[in-house]
């Protein structure tokens, strides 16, 4: 339940809350779905695309987010 708690927090910090020092609510959801798309988080994924796509530009924008987290997807080991 803490853990649930927190991550709900966390949410509503980058997505409920005014400004966040110059950073676009597109941004944040573009930023979400790259790593919810890196991790394979279908359910993740399709949340921060449906807010991007409320977004001016964000249809262009999520589309250019899927390829190039397509691009990305690699498995580890990572580093040296």
């Amino acid at each position: 339940p803490v853990t649930r708690l927190n991550i709900q927090a966390s949410y509503e910090a980058l997505f409920a809350v005014g400004d966040r020092g110059g950073v676009s609510p597109s941004e944040r959801a573009a930023l979400a779905l790259f790593v919810t798309l890196l991790h394979g988080e279908a359910s993740g994924a399709a949340h921060y695309d449906a807010l991007l796509q409320k977004q001016s530009g964000g249809a262009s924008l999520a589309e250019a987010i899927r390829r190039q987290a397509h691009a990305s997807i690699t498995t580890g080991p990572y580093g040296a």
